[in-house]
């Protein structure tokens, strides 16, 4: 995990242009390589190790075991090592998150002109191209004891700077991976709360949109929205006030329309913090009119400043058509009730006339009838005649 930190600091960062120029600047080599001995990035490397000490066997086994001089720094921790042959290496390891996870090597070159006749019959020994072999050594750069201490003090400031960049890189990644689940996690949420809110705007039959004090003409609303009013759905959300919504409302009621822009220049002036209205509105998508109630409330920034207004609108057609209904109803009751207290009044008037009569009649029969039944039938007719008068 860590290597490929180191990989994508040295490809993201550009590290590896400093260690590159500082190598170009003394014609020296260098080279990092990870625990499992894959390079990891190699600069200027030296044709003399490449095509000579490190493809042949014999050169391979003089040079590990005829280092003659290795200084081991343990302060700055660092190995600097000279082999048989006179060329200097310094080595240091990579040390990230108190691991060592790679290691920099970086030299190949003399402190002083090599012994060209020894390296001549070290080549006809090993059985390699002299010529080309002596080429190669002649290829490698002579720097004095003074620029070598540099090239250490320049490894060891190389590799605590490394260090220091993957210890952050990878605190800043974790940080980042922690700020990815707390993302990954609130867009759940919000995800959710959406879906909820999407659901319970659908149920409701409501939608939502807002204008901006900047330009009033213009206000935003989500497709829902669109959809509720019958206009054309807008991939940037943005419609006209007046065409997309006034103009909607003042073809089936412009009084309210005229009322409606009066309220939100109110609203957007701060002098107006609420607005609730119910009006028809016409569709343009398929001409039916519908039943909206509107709300409208301010927004403001920290100082009490209007910088949007907010609207949420609810379809309540089906409502209005039931309140509709319920009135017709009560008209026809209401009229029904008139007819019949009507009709009372008429027959009352019509019965009195001949019950007047019957009465009448009665009070004379009862004078002239003397048996207590028959008085008893007379005084029946009486009573019953007295409620219709």
């Amino acid at each position: 995990m860590k290597q490929s930190i180191l990989l994508k600091i040295l490809r993201d960062t550009k590290i590896d242009n400093i260690l590159r120029s500082f190598c170009d600047l003394l014609d020296i080599s260098a080279s990092i390589t990870d625990n499992k001995g894959n390079t990891v990035l190699s600069i200027n490397p030296k044709r003399l190790c490449e095509c000579f000490h490190h493809n042949n066997l014999e050169f391979c086994v003089q040079c590990r075991n005829g280092v003659q001089d290795a200084e081991l720094n343990l302060d700055k921790n660092f190995v600097m090592s000279e082999c048989i042959n006179g060329i200097i290496d310094v080595s240091v390891p990579i040390i990230v998150s108190g691991k060592c996870i790679a290691n920099l090597f970086l030299g190949q070159y003399f402190t002083k002109s090599p012994d060209l006749d020894y390296f001549r019959e070290q080549g006809e020994s090993f059985g390699v191209d002299v010529d080309e072999y002596i080429k190669a050594i002649e290829e490698l750069p002579i720097i004095t004891e003074k620029q070598s201490k540099v090239v250490s003090e320049f490894v060891v400031n190389f590799i605590d700077y490394l260090s220091i960049t993957a210890d952050k890189f990878i605190e800043v990644g974790e940080q980042r991976n922690n700020l990815e689940e707390a993302v990954e996690k609130r867009t759940a949420e919000l995800t959710r709360l959406q879906f909820l809110t999407d659901n319970t705007l659908e149920l409701t039959k409501s939608a939502y949109c807002y204008m901006e004090l900047r330009d009033p003409t213009v206000y935003f609303m989500r497709p829902r929205a669109a959809r509720l009013f019958g206009v054309d759905v807008k991939d940037d959300d943005r419609y006209d006030m007046k065409e997309d919504f006034l103009d909607l409302v003042a073809a089936v009621a412009p009084d309210i329309a005229a009322q409606t822009q009066e309220k939100l220049t109110e609203i957007l002036s701060g002098d107006l913090d609420f607005y609730k209205i119910e009006h028809p509105i016409l569709r343009p998508v398929d001409g039916e009119v519908i039943w909206v109630k509107v709300l409208a409330i301010p927004l403001k920034d920290e100082k009490g400043n209007v910088i949007e207004v907010l609207g949420g609108m609810q379809n309540i057609t089906e409502q209005k058509n039931n309140e509709f209904s319920l009135l017709e109803a009560r008209r026809e009751a209401e009229a029904a009730t008139h007819l019949k207290t009507e009709f009372i009044a008429n027959m009352s008037h019509e019965i009195r006339t001949p019950m007047n009569a019957i009465l009448g009649y009665t009070d004379v029969l009862s004078t002239m009838l003397k048996g207590k039944e028959e008085l008893s039938h007379i005084e029946t007719i009486q009573k019953a005649s007295k409620n219709f008068t």
